[in-house]
């Protein structure tokens, strides 16, 4: 079969191949099982781009009805959010899709980027913002019909613009966790900013007053950053401001940008650059090592050499692992936690809804028991690093029940 040499055929090609391998995977019952799970998966994701689309929706028609117009940046502002965070989180702690495994098929530059492009739609944050930008223009446009040529444009550069951006960030993350103690790094980092989230409430009960005057302070700031560029366009076409032009060509000039960084990092994987930790070979350089005798190796006194020697194994396995290192740093997190939640006083004539508060003997039960279910996985498997190696214990001269 004759395939023409074009970007199109070839992006149907692998299309095409695709939805063959999809096909063929369905044979056995464990997939078939598993297709359903994830259609129950996408029937729940796309309960929530209805309503997240809906919200939106409703919000754009209320404020252009009552003439409330620089009030849309928030709304811009709700879906670049929703757009790039959960993106963010997923490519930190989990891998993701390596497109450098298609460059060895005969791929041109364009299709390779088109697909890299044509992947970033798949992802339900993305779904999620593209419907929720659609409906921010059909509530805008009916409440105010002029405004719907000028919601339309902006929707559809402020969508072109996230795709990009958000592709960019993937490839570049990408880039930055090539190795494993970066993964480890960003995984933890991860981890503590959602644990950190529990303290998004307790922060804004206590500096929420204080809160209001910097964000008006930062408002020319943020008006400058592509969700407050979008918001202020359609707002100047409102009042019938010249100077949205000035805006739109912004608005372009930072959809450009992100271009500019995707194609650079996609280049990069086009022409073979390859961050993996695959061992490569390298020449042998013989050094040689002094002789050392056994009774010279340092022992942990009160222990047998052999509880010694395990003990020191685990030590330099926890240091060695970065995500086990940082996982038993958790509790000295919880002691900020459980001293905001204590240490905050209630506003005069509002009632006490925290329940630490209101029961602190609960306080301590309650950390050790939230701390254990996270740390509490280590101990699941002592000999899970070992691997391989576990099989040393049996050919060494000791009584396993000293190890």
């Amino acid at each position: 079969m004759t395939v023409p040499a074009g970007t199109v055929a070839q992006i149907r090609t692998v299309a095409w191949l695709r939805y063959r391998l999809f096909r063929n995977s369905l044979r056995t019952a464990s997939a078939k099982l598993d297709l359903l799970a994830r259609a129950a998966v996408v029937s729940l994701g796309s309960l929530l781009v209805l309503g997240s689309g809906s919200a939106m929706g409703v919000g754009a028609f209320l404020f252009a009805k009552h003439g409330l117009f620089n009030r849309l940046s928030l709304l811009f502002w709700g879906v670049f959010l929703l757009w790039h965070v959960p993106a963010v989180l997923s490519v930190a702690a989990a891998p993701q899709l390596e497109f450098r495994n298609l460059l060895r098929f005969p791929l041109r530059y364009p299709a390779f980027f088109v697909l890299s492009l044509a992947y970033g739609l798949l992802d339900i944050g993305a779904l999620m913002a593209l419907f929720s930008l659609l409906c921010i223009t059909l509530g805008g446009g009916a409440a105010r019909p002029a405004l719907f040529p000028i919601l339309a444009v902006v929707s559809l550069i402020f969508s072109v613009l996230n795709l990009l951006l958000a592709r960019a960030l993937a490839n570049w993350f990408e880039r930055l966790l090539a190795t494993r103690r970066a993964r480890e790094i960003a995984g933890f980092l991860v981890l503590l900013a959602i644990l950190s989230m529990q303290f998004s409430g307790m922060s804004i009960e206590r500096w929420g007053r204080q809160l209001g005057p910097v964000m008006a302070k930062a408002q020319p700031a943020l008006a400058l950053l592509p969700p407050g560029l979008a918001g202020g366009i359609v707002a100047g076409a409102a009042r019938g401001d010249a100077t949205v032009l000035g805006a739109l060509a912004g608005l372009v000039a930072y959809a450009a940008g992100f271009a500019f960084l995707l194609d650079r990092r996609l280049r990069a994987q086009y022409h073979g650059e390859d961050f993996g930790e695959a061992p490569v070979a390298a020449a042998a350089i013989a050094r040689p090592l002094p002789a050392r005798a056994a009774a010279e190796t340092p022992r942990v006194r009160l222990l047998s050499g052999p509880v010694a020697a395990v003990v020191r194994k685990e030590v330099r396995y926890v240091l060695r692992n970065t995500s086990t290192l940082m996982m038993l740093l958790l509790p000295l997190l919880m002691l900020f936690f459980f001293k905001f939640a204590l240490g905050a006083q209630p506003r005069p004539g509002k009632r006490e809804l925290d329940l630490f508060r209101r029961l602190k003997d609960l306080a301590f039960p309650g950390a050790v028991a939230y701390v254990f279910s996270l740390v509490g996985q280590l101990s699941l498997n002592c000999f899970g690093f070992d691997g391989r190696g576990v099989q040393l214990f049996f050919l060494a001269p000791v009584r396993f029940r000293d190890i």
